[in-house]
């Protein structure tokens, strides 16, 4: 037990915090774990494979060949992010990441500069991934012209 004045706590505990987490729990559980892994590795093999038919390999951040599951960071020489970012929610309502994602270090190291983010969960498709692709490829090419 707290001494004074540390007991008396003002405000109420986060409880929709709480609330919201069993919530999400519950509908994980509900969709059954197996089934998220193969929505997840599905999205992740579709959208490996899109980036590489529409961007040259070095534009990803990744070793060359390797596919794997989570989100995918690019980089466009010369491009800001931050634009690509902006563009991608501001012309296609598209919501990406972009900046050196608590990784700066790694980037260095790397080589890379600050680069875009992009991922998805169990409510994306194969459509949303497309139109995510063909925003980047349509904000990049308007930027190389200008």
């Amino acid at each position: 037990m707290k001494n004074a004045p540390w007991k008396f706590e003002a405000g109420t505990p986060a409880i929709e915090s709480v609330v919201g987490l069993s919530a999400a729990l519950e509908f994980l559980m509900d969709t059954g774990m197996d089934r998220v892994n193969d929505i997840f590795s599905h999205l992740s093999t579709y959208t490996y494979k899109k980036l590489i038919e529409n961007f040259p390999q070095e534009n990803l951040i990744s070793q060359k060949g390797e596919t794997k599951n989570g989100p995918f960071s690019l980089c466009f020489p010369r491009i800001s992010p931050h634009i690509i970012a902006r563009g991608l929610s501001d012309r296609y309502n598209i919501c990406a990441r972009s900046g050196f994602h608590c990784a700066q270090p790694l980037h260095q190291l790397i080589g890379k500069p600050a680069s875009l983010r992009i991922s998805f969960w169990l409510y994306n498709s194969e459509q949303d991934i497309d139109e995510a692709i063909y925003g980047i490829k349509q904000i990049v090419d308007l930027v190389k012209t200008t």
